[in-house]
């Protein structure tokens, strides 16, 4: 095996496994009573605002995606 096979089972051992470990230890009891209550929620609202929102810019990858300036995006941090 090379060096970049190596890594990928390695990054598989380290994330895939704990994750299906993890999934195997959930109580169907617990789930069935979240359930439960997800259905009687009926509403949820999710929010998720940061410093890009200030000026109305709509996404939080707009730096990233240079639809503005650093230093403009910096700025906003003021009214945030």
């Amino acid at each position: 095996m090379n060096r970049k096979n190596h890594f990928l089972s390695l990054l598989f051992m380290l994330i895939v496994i704990p994750v299906v470990q993890a999934q195997s230890k959930i109580d169907p009891k617990t789930i069935q009573e979240k359930m439960e209550w997800f259905a009687d929620a009926k509403l949820g609202i999710f929010i998720n605002a940061g410093i890009y929102a200030v000026d109305g810019i709509d996404e939080s990858w707009s730096f990233h995606n240079k639809k503005i300036s650093h230093a403009d995006y910096m700025k906003q941090l003021k009214g945030f």
